[in-house]
């Protein structure tokens, strides 16, 4: 070759008789690749083996490589070898990763024992990968994002985390992974190997904005309740409606209802839901929350903005066994008749007005209903119970129907005359609670509102995220620089690209920050978006040769695919 001190080398390859190499490393999960032109040799190259890059005295070694394919051509200086080589990636392809972290209870908490970072996360998949030497200290580490694998691909996992929050995965030089943030690092070296350059600005199309559109809000209140009864076809309906109903309520037993003995059916929806059943009523105000909703009244036609009920609160309490903070559950206060055989509820808060048989939430209709028969016995006589639930609920939208949620938004174009583009984290709920005074009154005054979403910062975690897609949008100075001979450029946040080249007219290197220059690899969006499908398709007829990785294999191929072209027996090979 013209420059004998420019040689690639890979395991079982005659490097006199490569006419031409080049390799690519650049950003993300996807193998770079390593093209090597060559004339015939008679034995085959191994399918693994260390690609190195040497120039004069200094090697550079990337170890772990795969032959992906092997073609033959012919050309008018005889037959040539093209030999596509992957880079160490190539093993990413393979293995599941399982776990659930990061879970939130209804009301929105974060329950501690699934806790994991962004870093620990990241840490999680790449050993999972069998990656060592790793560092992810690039990445923003202050939030808390839901992630459930379930035998899915660890790099691509990785790969979605680190876009997420504005990073990269880079495979560095030296062989260890690097996540990286996108757009930042070292300028292109400036040399006096330099042959020529490149620079420009980079600007992507752009939405008019971004939207963080974040979990559902989570209200918690205390909702004023009315008893109500089931009919005989099936409707719920005040006790007086009652198709059943008698003269006077307040004559009926309230638990065996004996006095409807004489028509089966009507005993039977009494026995199920008087003094059972009890339905929030209307209207309901919901107090103004800055930042998430004005101050709104519910009628009894738009209750189902309110649904569905959850039966848990906004508000916490340490779980002595586990010694973690779990929602508490839903509480029903009011003025009733404790009887001496109820079916009580384990008890670490004390309250006379707290009914303390066992219940359950109809979370679609608003419904409270009762394991046994709850009242109030005033002159020895059976009333409705006046009570309150005490829980946590969406708040739906008038119109779209759709829960609210907390949102940020930043314009990014003024003039661009698009659409926002959306970010999706259901893993930030805005929640809110309304405190009460105990003034007397079955409910209490409303005193206050207290919400999260200063106390958790909740704009500064979907900052985070609508930092990390703005940056897909920047205008960046982009550069790209060709050297005579090679130079060890280490690719990070802003150097995306390097190719190490060598031919007839001898060795260079040819390097790219924040852009790519090599029009024979699929740009890092398109890879990004070809990572979620198998890239390893099955070889077809005339089409290339993939090693399956057993030499025994490959060795029989390729014979016979050498044979068929009748330019060399199959013997020259054994």
């Amino acid at each position: 070759m013209a420059d004998p001190q420019g040689l690639f080398l890979f395991s079982g390859i005659d490097p006199t008789k490569i006419l031409s190499a080049s390799y690519t490393l650049s950003h993300g999960i996807t193998p770079g690749v390593c093209t090597i032109q060559m004339a015939p040799q008679p034995v085959l190259p191994a399918a693994i083996g260390t690609l190195a890059v040497k120039f004069g005295t200094l090697t550079q070694q990337f170890v772990g490589c795969k032959i992906d394919a092997v073609r033959l051509r012919h050309t008018p200086g005889g037959l040539v070898w093209s030999i596509r080589i992957f880079d160490r990636r190539w093993r990413w392809r393979f293995g599941g990763v399982v776990g659930h972290y990061n879970l939130r209870n209804d009301s929105g908490e974060l329950q501690e024992d699934t806790k994991k970072t962004p870093q620990e996360l990241a840490q999680l998949l790449l050993n999972q990968m069998g990656e060592v030497g790793y560092n992810v200290s690039d990445l923003p580490n202050d939030t808390n994002s839901e992630v459930h694998w379930s035998w899915t691909n660890p790099a691509t996992e990785l790969a979605q985390l680190a876009e997420s929050l504005g990073c990269r995965v880079v495979l560095q030089l030296n062989g260890t992974v690097a996540l990286r943030r996108t757009g930042v690092g070292l300028a292109l070296p400036v040399t006096s190997a330099a042959m020529n350059d490149s620079f420009g600005v980079d600007d992507s199309e752009k939405p008019s904005a971004i939207w963080c559109v974040c979990g559902e809000a989570r209200f918690q209140k205390r909702f004023e309740l009315e008893a109500v009864g089931k009919d005989v076809d099936g409707e719920i309906k005040l006790p007086d409606d009652l198709s059943y109903a008698p003269a006077d309520w307040k004559t009926v037993h309230p638990e065996t209802f004996t006095e409807l003995a004489e028509d089966d059916e009507a005993l039977a929806a009494a026995r199920e839901s008087m003094y059972r059943w009890y339905r929030i009523k209307t209207p309901v105000d919901i107090p103004t929350i800055e930042g998430l909703v004005e101050a709104v009244e519910i009628t009894d036609d738009d209750k189902w903005r309110l649904m569905p009920l959850l039966s848990e609160k906004v508000e916490t309490k340490l779980d002595e066994t586990t010694k973690k903070q779990v929602p508490k559950p839903a509480t029903v206060h009011g003025k009733h008749t404790v009887t001496q055989v109820e079916n009580l509820k384990p008890d670490d808060d004390p309250d006379p007005t707290k009914v303390s048989v066992l219940f359950t939430i109809d979370a679609a209709r608003g419904i409270v209903k009762f394991q046994r028969p709850v009242y109030w016995m005033k002159d020895e006589k059976s009333h409705p119970a006046e009570l309150y639930l005490e829980t946590s609920c969406p708040l739906r939208d008038v119109e779209t129907r759709e829960p609210l949620r907390y949102a940020v938004t930043r314009t990014l174009s003024a003039t661009s005359g698009t659409q926002p583009q959306i970010v999706h984290r259901p893993e930030i709920v805005a929640t809110a609670r309304v405190e009460y005074d105990d003034d007397g009154t079955v409910i209490g005054a409303v005193s206050g509102v207290v919400d999260n979403i200063d106390t958790e910062n909740l704009s500064d975690q979907a900052n985070h995220y609508i930092d990390a897609a703005t940056q897909e949008y920047a205008a960046d100075v982009s550069g790209d620089r060709t050297y005579a001979g090679a130079l060890w450029i280490n690719p990070d946040g802003a150097i995306q690209q390097v190719t190490w080249m060598v031919n007839t007219s001898g060795m260079t290197t040819r390097a790219s920050r924040n852009t790519e220059h090599n029009p024979l690899v699929s740009d890092y969006k398109t890879r990004r978006r070809n990572e979620q499908a198998d890239a390893d398709a099955a070889g077809d007829p005339g089409g290339p040769i993939r090693s399956s990785g057993s030499p025994a294999w490959q060795k029989k191929n390729l014979a016979a695919a050498i044979a068929s072209l009748g330019n060399m027996s199959e013997k020259t090979l054994e």
